[in-house]
């Protein structure tokens, strides 16, 4: 192809992703439909408090601030969660759908059970960094569910003619996925 380098580096707009909120900037922007705007928007204000949440756990003087910001984030879950539920019948026939939604089931029950232990001391580093790493699971499997409806939009806007060979890329891109989530 003309101008085609070979490069397999990723487009440009990804060098400029710094944390979540700027890769759910860029997937809101890239959206091709309001349910998915909607979602990444929501998505946003759930990582926004959660990287409130770590530096707050982090130091004395946050763990009192602590409490209101767990509650806010409880809240922004519940509302986001039941923006999950809205979806449309093409984003929940996907396999990712349903995954997400035990993920976020999973994290809502255990950011319940940190709101009633969080007074416990001696388990705070723990708690810390599990809460680290089913915060950034959980939402990380938001972010696959929205890039897969994406493809599935792209695909249905391009025909029929490359269903077999994406079909084949879906395939092996859910079995690495599997394989990621020790599944």
């Amino acid at each position: 192809k003309p101008g085609d380098t070979g490069s397999t580096q990723p487009p440009t707009s990804m060098h400029s992703v710094q944390g979540f909120d700027d890769l759910v900037r860029m997937l809101q922007r890239d959206a091709s439909d309001e349910e998915t705007v909607q979602l990444a928007q929501s998505m946003g204000k759930l990582a926004s408090l959660i990287e409130k949440i770590a530096p707050m756990q982090e130091s004395v003087d946050g763990t009192a601030a602590l409490g209101p910001v767990l509650v806010d984030l409880l809240a922004a879950l519940r509302h986001h969660r039941q923006r999950v539920l809205q979806l449309g019948f093409t984003w929940q026939e996907l396999p990712e759908y349903q995954i997400y939604v035990v993920a976020l089931n999973n994290f809502r029950l255990l950011l319940n059970h940190w709101l009633m232990e969080r007074s416990v001391a001696t388990h705070q580093a723990t708690q810390l960094a599990e809460f680290e790493a089913l915060a950034w699971r959980t939402l990380g499997d938001g972010m696959l569910l929205m890039d897969v409806h994406q493809q599935l939009v792209a695909r249905a806007q391009t025909g029929p003619g490359q269903l077999a060979d994406e079909s084949e890329q879906s395939n092996k891109a859910a079995t690495w996925w599997g394989k990621l989530r020790g599944e």
